[in-house]
């Protein structure tokens, strides 16, 4: 994992990460970083259950169906190759439905531009949000607590998904 890292700062510092609405022809490679991320550092910490529930909810034509009703995917690209290491998807009108970052790409800043992008898409939806909510998985929970998430609530499992509600006021 550290020579992961260091090819991943190595990368951030030649290479830019470019920030922006998703395109529908990136929802495959979307959901191959995604799974790849929930299998190495969620799926041991739920049931048989939870992990097929999220596997069914990251399917691409469900990612896709749900692009089509009211959520937004947002996605960080590596600029030269194009290659997707991060992704948040928000449910309107405040609420991230998954936030996650491709290992090598971990601690460099990409989840919080991610959620200060999905910010700003809620504020401009409504002026008067007073917060983000986030249903974080038992891993992410400092990390949310970081961006300045608290926890709203007790950790829960339904359909063998574990997870803390949280919140995060607006300014």
């Amino acid at each position: 994992m550290c020579s992961d890292r260091a090819k991943a700062k190595e990368l951030m510092s030649a290479k830019k990460i470019v920030f922006r609405e998703s395109r529908d022809d990136e929802i495959r490679d979307v959901v191959r970083m995604i799974k790849e991320c929930f299998d190495r550092f969620i799926a041991p910490l739920y049931s048989d259950k939870g992990v097929h529930e999220f596997h069914s909810y990251i399917e691409p034509e469900a990612i896709a169906q749900r692009l089509r009703e009211n959520h937004t995917l947002f996605v960080a690209l590596e600029s030269t190759k194009g290659r997707i290491v991060g992704a948040l998807l928000l449910r309107a009108p405040s609420h991230i439905s998954m936030l996650f970052v491709s290992s090598a790409f971990q601690g460099r800043g990409i989840g919080k531009k991610l959620f200060h992008l999905a910010s700003e898409k809620c504020r401009q939806a409504d002026p008067s949000l007073v917060k983000i909510s986030v249903n974080a998985s038992p891993n992410s929970v400092e990390i949310y607590e970081r961006l300045g998430f608290v926890a709203h609530g007790e950790e829960q499992i339904i359909n063998g998904i574990r997870f803390l509600p949280m919140e995060c006021k607006m300014a």
